[in-house]
């Protein structure tokens, strides 16, 4: 598959005339019959969204490797659906980040299983930094975003977030 996205990357750019960064492919499930296209379709669309919205998925994305992502999918929704994801704790975090570096840590500390360490060498910072943050969230929401069902509210609508801003495919 790699190649593949090689020989795309090549040829667009060629055709274009300009450099081309990033190609993101998405696969479907197989299908045997021609009447499962249109479902392969928006597997396969939604799986390119996914990774458009969320790096961390890669370039090449399989719609069963999505998450989240295929929840809110599904739950439907034209553009702007998403924009407001009604989190009183996100809303919170938003009007209180004024250097935008509280709701990124938190995304971050959540994807990556709640590993301190990693989330300080994926942003070069020093542990303590990432501690020092995690207690201004603390502070401000009241609630420890670690927890139960603040982390579960928090991190649902951090990917809602980034659903709202995919591309319309």
């Amino acid at each position: 598959h790699a190649q593949v996205l090689v020989h795309y990357q090549l040829e667009l750019a060629k055709r274009s005339g300009r450099p081309v960064h990033r190609i993101i492919l998405g696969i479907s499930e197989g299908f045997a019959r021609p009447r499962e296209l249109a479902e392969a379709y928006r597997q396969s669309r939604q799986a390119a969204q996914a990774a458009a919205v969320d790096p961390q998925l890669g370039e090449l994305v399989d719609c069963r490797a999505t998450g989240v992502y295929q929840l809110l999918a599904s739950a439907g929704g034209g553009a702007g659906a998403w924009a407001d994801s009604g989190s009183v704790y996100v809303r919170m975090l938003e009007d209180h980040d004024r250097n935008g570096e509280l709701l990124p840590v938190l995304e971050l500390i959540y994807d990556n299983d709640g590993s301190i360490q990693d989330v300080a060498t994926k942003l070069h910072l020093h542990r303590s930094s990432i501690y020092n943050r995690l207690g201004r969230i603390r502070q401000l929401l009241g609630v420890d975003p670690l927890k139960g069902m603040p982390r579960l509210e928090l991190h649902a609508a951090l990917k809602m977030r980034r659903w709202a801003a995919r591309p319309r495919i």
